[in-house]
């Protein structure tokens, strides 16, 4: 019952999007910028500070990728008492000891969020040169975050992010196993 439930809301999202017109024909419409970084810090699963080595001029310092939304971890601060999401502390630890003092590469469209007052490049983020080892991926498939899509060249990994998604939900990894 579960995966049919799972597979009506996965076809249910794609007759949505694509009656929107958001769905990419190919990956010829939607161009990238590229752009290459040292991970600095983590602030939660989903934001991060970066430090660019090439391709960075006029950016943001702080990244968010597309199409995963992690539980949130509140630092203490001027902004929060040190709450979490369920889940949150686990996917910002995941986080922090896969990527800080590690080179990334960002495809990005220039598109900026602003949250609390600080801009975030929405990006992207690959472990690799090739481009091969998408972190949003490795996070949906650990089970660390929703895939969420807001944007039309999100669309160009929808499948991939409901698949991973959907593994990760039906091995009950991840929040999958205690947060639902």
């Amino acid at each position: 019952m579960k995966k049919f439930y799972l597979g009506f809301i996965c076809l249910l999202l794609v007759v949505v999007v694509s009656s929107s017109g958001v769905i990419a024909q190919n990956d010829d419409n939607i161009r990238f910028k590229l752009a290459v970084a040292v991970v600095i810090d983590i602030v939660d699963g989903d934001t991060y500070d970066i430090e660019y080595v090439s391709g960075g001029e006029g950016l943001p310092t702080r990244i968010e990728p597309y199409l995963i939304n992690t539980p949130n971890q509140t630092p203490s601060g001027p902004f929060g008492g040190g709450s979490s999401d369920c889940y949150g502390e686990e996917a910002t630890t995941f986080v922090r000891n896969l990527l800080v003092g590690q080179t990334i590469w960002i495809e990005h469209q220039d598109r900026i969020r602003t949250t609390n007052f600080i801009d975030r490049l929405l990006s992207f983020i690959y472990l690799d040169s090739q481009q091969k080892a998408m972190l949003q991926m490795i996070l949906l498939s650990q089970g660390l975050g929703r895939f969420e899509v807001e944007f039309p060249e999100e669309t160009l990994f929808l499948v991939d992010a409901i698949s991973s998604e959907s593994n990760a939900r039906d091995a009950e990894r991840g929040l999958w196993s205690e947060c639902e």
